[in-house]
């Protein structure tokens, strides 16, 4: 299983500026969250989050509970410990995710559910953008599914998953 939650976001943040308006955005909007309470800078390749920003195009903010934001100028990528299977299966952990999902949507658009094993996390360090996510979305699965269950998958002795979702308030 191992398969972590992860929402795709239109990014429209091209100064590491803007990534902090984001992060203030993040903990005035979302200040009730628990979640979402303490987010830090994380750098692979340079201490100062500015200059990582603008040297190698992308940033992270960490979170309480792993929640990760992976940010570059055309995407935000939203990645989380829980599992995807929870996600799919759990009415409340579902519940969550989407209420700290959905309180982003003003800022940054409607999310696109994922498991991790889609691999589009090389999309954002690739300069890739949320249309190019979305065709190659479309290529391999065709349109979104209607409803979040759709994309589970089960057989007699395991499950999988196929599909996305793309949520709107």
């Amino acid at each position: 299983m191992g398969l972590k939650f992860t929402a795709l976001y239109k990014s429209n943040l091209p100064t590491f500026e803007m990534v902090n308006y984001f992060k203030d955005f993040l903990s005035l909007e979302c200040k009730d969250m628990l979640i979402l309470k303490d987010l830090e800078w994380v750098t692979l390749y340079n201490n100062d989050p500015q200059e990582h920003y603008r040297e190698y195009g992308f940033i992270s903010l960490v979170g309480l509970n792993e929640i990760t934001f992976n940010i570059s100028a055309h995407l935000v990528e939203l990645v989380t410990e829980w599992e995807w299977l929870f996600f799919l299966k759990d009415v409340e952990k579902r519940k969550d995710m989407r209420d700290v999902c959905l309180r982003i949507v003003k800022y940054l658009g409607n999310p696109i559910y994922v498991p991790d094993s889609y691999c589009y996390s090389s999309y954002l360090f690739e300069g890739k953008t949320y249309t190019d996510v979305l065709a190659s979305l479309r290529s391999q699965y065709g349109d979104p599914v209607k409803d979040i269950l759709d994309m589970l998958v089960q057989y007699e002795m395991y499950w999988d998953t196929s599909g996305y979702y793309i949520d709107e308030r």
